[in-house]
């Protein structure tokens, strides 16, 4: 009994850590992954490489509200990521506390 409860909190906390490392990981929309990495990180240009001569490509408008909703639904599966990692970690505990508590208490 002892060694399932140790083999499932194990699990449970293992599955946590890949939960936690994948909203840890960058994350890019997957279309025109190359400007939208370059605006994430802080433009085209390098801060090594600007120059007043390179200008920033001006914003289009129009592509404000679409750039906001993927943004948004990269947040969203972040947070979901986050929220995961956090209930198996709880669950873990949980199951900890629950089966291997009271073996050691009646030892």
């Amino acid at each position: 009994m002892l060694s399932a409860a140790m083999a499932l909190v194990c699990t449970l906390l293992g599955a946590a850590l890949v939960s936690a490392l994948m909203a840890l990981r960058p994350n890019f929309p997957k279309d025109d992954g190359l400007v939208w990495r370059e605006e994430c990180i802080g433009g085209g240009s390098d801060s090594r490489h600007s120059s007043a001569s390179d200008p920033r490509r001006p914003v289009n408008c129009a592509e404000l509200p679409e750039r906001e909703a993927a943004l948004t639904a990269l947040a969203r599966r972040k947070f979901q990521a986050i929220k995961m990692a956090v209930d198996l970690t709880v669950a873990a505990i949980t199951v900890a506390g629950l089966l291997l508590l009271p073996t050691f208490l009646a030892s």
